[in-house]
């Protein structure tokens, strides 16, 4: 049987994992992306942090208005982590949060067009086996801002 740590990490991992998708025409990195990935990073990790984090303005930014996974739409998403956030608040949050967490986050592959690049990065679960995975995912730089962009699909 799960424990509540493990039940809130895949749920909220199992829609980041779906974005894993290479794009872009490897092109250099728009302009002034370092600040910008580490800003990303950092909201990022800070919205994992608590359930009420997860609901703050700076959190759900992420999103870019366009995001599509897997026939998901940024509502959809934002909505189903709402209720996680509701729902992580029933449990002792000590023992969920973080959920977790993106290091050694790295952007390349960007199409200047489109400002679509590809974020890769690794997630780590900070439970007390540390597990991790490297992924890459879909994101647009947009306004100053890398935020996650899905694979545009309206299926999965």
């Amino acid at each position: 049987m799960m424990n509540a740590r493990q039940v809130l990490v895949l749920s909220l991992g199992a829609p980041l994992a779906a974005l894993v998708v290479a794009c872009g025409n490897g092109s250099s990195v728009p302009t002034a992306s370092t600040a910008s990935i580490d800003s990303f990073v950092s909201t990022y990790n800070q919205g994992l942090g608590s359930p009420q984090a997860m609901n703050n303005a700076s959190f759900t930014d992420l999103f870019d208005e366009a995001f599509m996974d897997s026939g998901y739409s940024k509502a959809q998403v934002l909505d189903s982590i709402k209720q996680d956030a509701a729902n992580a608040s029933a449990i002792d949050a000590d023992s969920a949060f973080p959920a977790m967490a993106i290091a050694d986050a790295k952007v390349g592959q960007c199409d200047d067009n489109t400002g679509l690049c590809t974020l890769t990065a690794t997630y780590v679960n900070p439970a007390p086996d540390g597990s991790s995975i490297t992924a890459a995912v879909p994101v647009r730089y947009k306004d100053g801002k890398f935020r996650l962009y899905g694979d545009q699909k309206n299926a999965g």
